[in-house]
């Protein structure tokens, strides 16, 4: 007896089928959002400038924003208050990352210091989430993944625009 092949529009079709009812739905997206407010995470970001407060944004439904750091007075004190005005705030990134109290990191600085930070982070045993580049050069990279390996943090980079 010969075997039928499906079609690939038949293929997709019943795919599609088994896929669609869960991503749009509203449990899809509820799923992945912490059940209980013990569940969420505590959240420092670095660099408040643009894409730092536009990324912090998108953590709000996971964490709760504990601290706040950046070089210059008055975008920290801008992103205080876009966060509800009770995030401590620090101009040294490392009093930041000193804080016992933070699960994940958000950088969001000038390219050079994204290696630097993520290292310093992971072994402060901070999670990190950081912009791209992930580093400026090859070394660096490598260095921050022999970290992450090391002190078994998550590292995640974000690529939103490509």
């Amino acid at each position: 007896m010969k075997q039928l092949k499906p079609t690939r529009r038949q293929f997709v079709a019943t795919s599609a089928a088994a896929f669609i009812p869960y991503v749009f739905t509203p449990q899809a997206h509820a799923s992945d959002e912490p059940k209980s407010k013990n569940d969420r995470l505590t959240i420092g970001a670095i660099g408040m400038r643009h894409r730092g407060s536009f990324v912090t944004h998108k953590a709000l439904p996971y964490g709760d924003v504990v601290a706040l750091c950046d070089v210059d007075q008055q975008i920290a004190e801008k992103a205080k208050e876009e966060f509800g005005g009770k995030a401590d705030l620090y101009e040294d990134y490392r009093a930041l990352l000193d804080r016992q109290d933070i699960d994940v990191v958000i950088i969001a600085t000038p390219d050079h210091w994204h290696a630097v930070q993520a290292i310093d982070a992971c072994f402060a045993e901070k999670d990190v989430f950081l912009e791209k580049p992930l580093a400026l050069t090859i070394d660096e990279g490598k260095l921050l993944c022999k970290v992450v390996k090391q002190t078994g943090r998550v590292v995640q980079v974000g690529n939103w625009r490509r």
